[in-house]
């Protein structure tokens, strides 16, 4: 198959620019997992490097069948995840993954000891104990978020008024 010029500038265009999106990438990844261990060293991402090359990354984007675009932080889209959410980012560890099926992996990795009894995750631990995700977070010492903070001290004020 024979491409005119302009065929193959765009092709080259479009392919230096998902080329740049894929650096960006990596040198976000990097920053923060470095900013993680220096700062953090109770975060999840602790001690996670991030040794995959830009070249790399492309070709599992390539692999997968995927474009840069396909990538995001939204339901339907596609990221990077690593078996069992476990060691570093690496060939051989990582693949694309839609974003949902990353979510439930980040929630299902392990097993808890929770007062005596092992559990797989926190929502099974919530219903057996009656407990708040707050409170569980905090006995398992995880991390707690703001926004479960505030929704545990929702709690707490509508349990005080209705006493």
């Amino acid at each position: 198959m024979v491409y005119s010029k302009r065929e193959k500038g765009a092709f080259y265009k479009q392919l230096t620019e998902e080329q740049s999106a894929i650096r960006l990438h990596c040198q976000k990844k990097r920053g923060y997992l470095k900013w993680v261990k220096k700062h953090k060293p109770d975060h999840p991402y602790f001690g996670v490097e991030f040794l995959l090359s830009d070249e790399q990354l492309l070709q599992l984007l390539r692999e997968k069948g995927l474009t840069w675009s396909d990538v995001g932080k939204r339901n339907g889209t596609y990221q990077l995840g690593r078996f069992n959410d476990s060691g570093n980012y690496e060939v051989g560890n990582c693949r694309f993954i839609l974003f949902e099926e990353n979510r439930k992996e980040q929630y299902t990795k392990s097993e808890y000891n929770f007062r005596g009894k092992k559990y797989f995750t926190i929502p099974e631990i919530m219903n057996d104990t009656g407990l708040s995700a707050y409170l569980v977070r905090k006995e398992l010492g995880l991390r707690v978020d703001d926004y479960s903070r505030q929704q545990e001290r929702k709690r707490i004020k509508s349990l005080d008024i209705s006493s």
